[in-house]
């Protein structure tokens, strides 16, 4: 009975793995002749034939010389060197000619396993199916799955291949510990697109059999940093432990970022995942000095705006207009280089005009709201019903409210009010460019109000104008309005891969700063220009 081709790319990985495995204990030493190719598959468990392959493959990549018929042996002093300092032999193997298809494809197939097209213990395509994906003949895809599997990308799944679990060797009692920053209070809150992070890390979390621990810092009224257990309301500081398996620090507003914590996480000597959703990459790469840090990358994304962009000069928008009440903020100004430099590299230099706000957050317009009108006897009155009425409350339920009345809840509607006048303001004079034929939203926030206000003036979209946004919330579905989705799952299925298996060779080991790309999610909002 013949071997499948998956067979048979399984039987030649696990050769390779067997023989670097050998080289690396000192079971071979460099100059060592190994042993016949039927003694070799039968330490291996694969046959003669499979070995043959794999010895070939290896010498390949110089890790072995010889011929069979003299005997292989040990090419050099760096071939062990290799395998101890983790380089990915079969990287080598496979790899003599840069830039070969199956290099291409390799690449390719390791981006969309870190991505989570193919999620952990779902076997992958079959053979027939991967060849058609991605226009590859038999050969190719055979060096590319071999050369994945010897590197631990991909594991045996029935009669082929899958990306392995994430589950860690010793997950009993390990857990993993999340940092959110809650101001001056030991309140954990978040934004929507920050909470939905925290979730499917927590969902990863489950199914990798670890824990999830909460832990909220905030500063006190001396300005020392306070780490509490979320969950007990006890002290918690970062310490190195046996039953910690790395750290998740998340930053969604810049006095989230905290060097005095960064070095506390670094002391642990465990793998720390910063999640940065607003774009301090700046500031972080001269404040992370361990190669345990990895900062994965949310709002400083380069593909987002290339993206959004690409879909509307594929639509013939050849003006648009860029629109952020926040541009203060580095990731705003980014994500508009990025849709400025797509148009002009498409020959459309000056496609984008810009309507923003010099603002850097959300809160500076609760600043502008008090300015606008006089809310302090307004927050009074609210504050002091509310302390009349936990007088009576339970106690439970009291330390759950107490840190959202510490910033008073109209905070919020008046902050709410002042950017809606403000981006108004905008939206009208936008309208009086009759050559703008799309408008892209920073985020989905703004992106709703815009669309309400072309309801209100009875511009139709996508008819008239095109509306294109990032972020993909909730809102974004409700709207039907088309948006980027920043690929959340693939970025958590990255950090779970990082922080229980921080050594492990694969697309971003040698990264300090993780991209994840994600996707636009079409929906009614966008059209052929002039439609």
């Amino acid at each position: 009975m013949h071997e499948t081709m998956e067979e048979s790319l399984q039987g030649s990985a696990a050769a390779i793995r067997h023989v670097e495995e050998c080289i690396a204990r000192g079971r071979y030493e460099p100059g060592d002749r190994l042993p016949g190719i039927r003694s070799l598959a039968l330490d291996a468990g694969v046959s003669p034939r499979t070995m043959w392959k794999a010895l070939a493959m290896l010498r390949k990549a110089g890790v072995v010389a010889g011929a069979p018929r003299k005997r292989f042996t040990v090419a050099s002093p760096a071939a062990k060197a290799a395998v101890n300092g983790h380089e990915p032999l079969t990287g080598k193997t496979l790899d003599p000619f840069a830039g070969a298809v199956w290099h291409r494809l390799r690449a390719a197939l390791e981006r969309e396993i870190a991505t989570g097209a193919y999620p952990p213990g779902k076997a992958l395509p079959g053979v027939k199916q991967l060849r058609a994906r991605y226009g590859v003949n038999a050969r190719t895809l055979t060096k590319a799955l071999i050369n994945l599997a010897g590197d631990g990308m991909l594991v045996p799944h029935g009669r082929g291949f899958a990306a392995p679990f994430l589950g860690h060797h010793s997950a009993a009692g390990l857990r993993i510990m999340l940092l959110a920053n809650g101001g001056k209070t030991p309140g954990f809150a978040t934004g929507h697109l920050d909470s939905d992070y925290v979730r499917r890390l927590e969902a990863a979390c489950a199914l990798a059999g670890v824990g999830l621990e909460l832990a909220v810092f905030f500063v006190d009224a001396d300005d020392r940093l306070i780490i509490v257990d979320q969950a007990t309301g006890k002290g918690r500081t970062p310490a190195p432990s046996d039953d910690v398996a790395g750290y998740v620090y998340l930053i969604y507003s810049r006095p989230c970022l905290r060097e005095e914590l960064l070095g506390m996480l670094e002391h642990t000597r465990k793998p720390v995942a910063v999640l940065d959703g607003i774009g301090q990459w700046d500031r972080l790469r001269h404040c992370v000095h361990s190669p345990r840090t990895k900062i994965f990358d949310i709002a400083l994304a380069a593909a987002a705006s290339r993206i959004a962009a690409h879909c509307l000069i594929s639509q013939g928008h050849r003006q648009v207009a860029y629109f952020s009440p926040t541009h203060k903020a580095g990731w705003s100004q980014r994500r508009l280089d990025g849709i400025l430099t797509t148009f002009a590299r498409a020959g459309f230099s000056r496609a984008v005009t810009r309507f923003t706000l010099d603002n850097e957050q959300m809160a500076d317009f609760a600043a502008q709201a008090r300015q606008s009108c006089d809310i302090s006897s307004l927050i009074g009155n609210h504050l002091k019903a509310y302390r009349a009425w936990r007088k009576n409350a339970p106690d439970e339920y009291r330390r759950r409210t107490d840190p959202l009345f510490a910033q008073p809840l109209l905070y919020g509607m008046y902050l709410e009010g002042e950017l809606c006048r403000e981006m108004r303001k905008l939206f009208a004079l936008a309208l009086e460019h009759e050559n703008i034929t799309a408008w892209i939203m920073s985020h989905d926030y703004p992106a709703i109000m815009a669309l309400d206000f072309l309801r209100e003036k009875k511009v139709t979209v996508p008819g008239k104008l095109s509306v294109i946004s990032f972020d993909d919330s909730f809102d974004a579905l409700k709207h039907r309005l088309t948006s980027y989705n920043f690929n959340i799952e693939g970025m958590v299925q990255a950090i779970m891969r990082f922080l229980l298996h921080p050594d492990e060779r694969g697309l971003y080991a040698r990264k300090q700063r993780v991209e994840i790309e994600g996707f636009l999610v079409y929906r009614s909002t966008v059209g052929p220009a002039g439609s």
